[in-house]
């Protein structure tokens, strides 16, 4: 076997498959409707051309104002501030206590557990925190 078929086919690929990329461009030539010899695109069906008295979709110029707002990060924290502050800006007490419930409500919905209990606040924070140490 060449080494350009054997970039294309199995060695113990059976009859049907195509072994060459030869063969495969040759398919996919045949299937696909390049247009006409001078390469203008074809219509694939009569059909899907619109009608010459079809009305044209028109667009106005907007008129956007522009954008002055203050871009950036906004904290207050100095620059030797600990990583827990950090973690703080992300995850402040509000969306912990929003996966805490989260989690405990998808436990209780997908049925009983005997080892489970309920999640607290300072078990979230360190499972999440400890993404942030490796």
């Amino acid at each position: 076997m060449s080494e350009q078929n054997s970039l294309y086919s199995d060695e113990g690929s059976d009859d049907n498959e195509l072994s060459s990329g030869d063969e495969w461009l040759e398919n996919y030539n045949a299937e696909v409707d390049h247009g006409s010899p001078d390469n203008t695109p074809q219509m694939a069906n009569e059909d899907d051309a619109a009608p010459e008295n079809a009305e044209r979709e028109t667009y106005e110029e907007l008129d956007i104002d522009p954008f002055i707002q203050i871009t950036g990060p906004s904290h207050n924290l100095n620059p030797n501030a600990s990583e827990l502050e950090y973690f703080k800006l992300f995850f402040d007490d509000n969306m912990l206590e929003k996966i805490v419930s989260q989690t405990n409500q998808y436990a209780a919905q997908n049925g009983p557990d005997p080892l489970w209990s309920d999640t607290t606040r300072d078990e979230i924070s360190a499972f999440i925190g400890a993404f942030f140490i490796s």
